[in-house]
This record gives C-alpha cells, structure tokens and sequence, in this order.
C-alpha cells in the first residue's frame, strides 16, 4: 500500500468515527498513534468539507480497497454498539461511493449485528451506577491462578482475531473484552451490563472505536486484508513482529478489571488511565511470548463459528 492510499485510510477512517458528529479525544489520539505506526502525517484533527469526503473516497477507488474500506467503515461505526441513523447515512453514502453492492452492504449488516449482540446477559441497569463508585468490595474473591488463565485466554483470542484475513473478524474482540470484564466482575461479587463495561472502558482509555483504528493500522501494517465477506476462510496470515494491538490491549482491560474490582471500584478516573497505559505496555511486552498460542488458536478458529466463539 502506497502512502497516499494510507494516509486516504486514516482520513477515511477519522470521517467514520466523525460520522454521528462527534469524536472523543482518545479516538483523535488513536488516529495519531495509529498515523505513526503507517508513517504518514496524520489527517486532520477536525472533519472537512464534503469535498475532503469524496476525495477521499475517489483515492480509496481503483486500487482494490474497496471492499476492505467498506468493511473498516462498519466495523468502526459498530464499535460502539449498533450504528446510528448517521452512521447509517454515512454507510449508505460510502457504499454508493466505493460501488459496493446493496446485496453484499445488507450480508456484512446481518454478519456485524451478530458479533456487536451483548455478549451476556445484561442484569438492571438501574442498579448499576456510574464509573467510578466507592462501594464495599465482596469479602471472597476468585484465587488469582484463575483471574490470570482468563485473561491471558481472552488476551490470546483476541490476538488470533486480529491475525485472521478479514476486516470484520476486529469486531469480534470488541464482546471478548466486555465479556472479560463482565465475568471478572462477577467474580468479584459484581453483576454488570453492558452500558456500565462501555462506560469503564471508555473512562479508562479502552473506548472500543479507538482500538479499532489502531487495529486497523496494525492490519495495514502488516499487510492483512481480505475480500468483501468471502475472504474470512479461516486462512491465518503469518503473525508479524509489534505490538500486537488486540492481545495487548485486552490483556491491560483485564488486568485493570482485576485491580478495579477487587478493589471495590475505588479508582479514580484519572487512576483508571494511568493504570491501563501502564498494563498496555505490559501488554505488549508480553505478546512475543504467547505469539505461538496466538497462532495456534487462530488455525482453530472457525469461521462459521465465530459469533457463538467470542462469547463462548
């Protein structure tokens, strides 16, 4: 891939998340690290005019991206639960201009709802209050052998998604990490639901529509795209040396869920960043030596299996 069809990527990717309006500042963050990993300039920190929009669409055109751009445009509108009547627009407006058909738009909207379905069953929200609370922490607790094979089995999951051939395989990490988070709560004596384990990720720096623009820039990185819906054969492309954005980043989701909830949710927000930056960085350095039962489990994976698998 050139670096002008990278840099059009980037901008693409920065016009989905700008989509419903609207961008957090740890998403404009991720479009930086995610510029630094490619090694070209970064887009813009604000939308541009209708114009930048097409342009960018007509250098995504002609070059064989365009089935792989589709397909970022819905995993990162869906990263945060099912896209929005804007987002929707927005899909619309990107399907007629890259000349995907309705038939294969309609066949990924069936194939993404399946994997961004809560991926447990939600308790009352009602009883649920904010990040971060100040409650008393259950006086029995899981041992830690067991908290520590979770996460390093979700960590490895995640990392084999990232290494499958396929644009849409990235959304199945998004439930392996609220499904992480969830059952470490319960382990812990707390019972969660979905809106509160968004709402703890995003406050700690974990905002799922981030993380997929730095896996994005992984995947390009690494060379891994596959075709519109056909290309997820369970093929796995050869694991490249970095950080490992999915195996590093759900291992640092679990660690933090284990510190947060053991500890009675007594965090501060500000605490809850910190700690996930610094267990990010543990994260990656830990990747090399799992990398071979990453790519073990990848050569597992089926794909016809895939949304029952990430909630399994």
């Amino acid at each position: 891939m050139t670096d002008v069809e990278k840099q059009a990527l980037l901008s693409f990717c920065q016009q989905a998340m700008l989509a419903d309006g609207s961008a957090s500042s740890a998403e404009q963050q991720a479009l930086l690290r995610a510029a630094d990993r490619l090694g070209v300039p970064p887009p813009p920190v604000t939308a541009g005019p209708p114009q930048e929009f097409a342009h960018v669409l007509a250098a995504l055109r002609g070059g064989g991206l365009e089935s792989t751009a589709f397909e970022f445009a819905w995993v990162i509108c869906a990263a945060d639960g099912p896209p929005n009547a804007a987002e929707h627009w927005f899909l619309e407006a990107v399907r007629g201009g890259l000349g995907i058909s309705a038939e294969s738009a309609k066949e990924i909207e069936a194939r993404v709802g399946t994997l961004i379905a809560d991926p447990f069953v939600p308790s009352n929200p009602a009883t649920q209050p904010g990040v971060p609370p100040v409650i008393s922490a259950t006086p029995v607790g899981p041992t830690e052998p067991d908290i520590r094979d979770m996460v390093q089995s979700a960590a490895i999951m995640a990392g084999a998604l990232e290494l499958l051939p396929h644009s849409l395989a990235t959304l199945g990490i998004v439930p392996v990490q609220m499904r992480l988070v969830y059952r470490i709560g319960k382990a812990y004596g707390f019972e969660l639901d979905s809106g509160h384990i968004r709402e703890f990720l995003a406050v700690a720096g974990a905002g799922m529509a981030s993380q997929m623009v730095e896996g994005i820039a992984e995947r390009v990185a690494r060379g891994l795209f596959g075709g519109l819906l056909g290309g997820l054969t369970g093929r796995v492309v050869s694991q490249a040396t970095g950080s490992g954005v999915a195996f590093a980043s759900t291992y640092a989701v679990g660690e933090l869920a284990k510190q947060y909830y053991a500890g009675g949710r007594r965090f501060s927000s500000i605490e809850l960043r910190q700690a996930y930056d610094q267990l990010l960085n543990q994260g990656r350095s830990l990747q090399s030596r799992f990398a071979p039962n990453i790519r073990s489990q990848a050569d597992r994976i089926d794909p016809s299996t895939l949304a029952s698998l990430v909630r399994g």
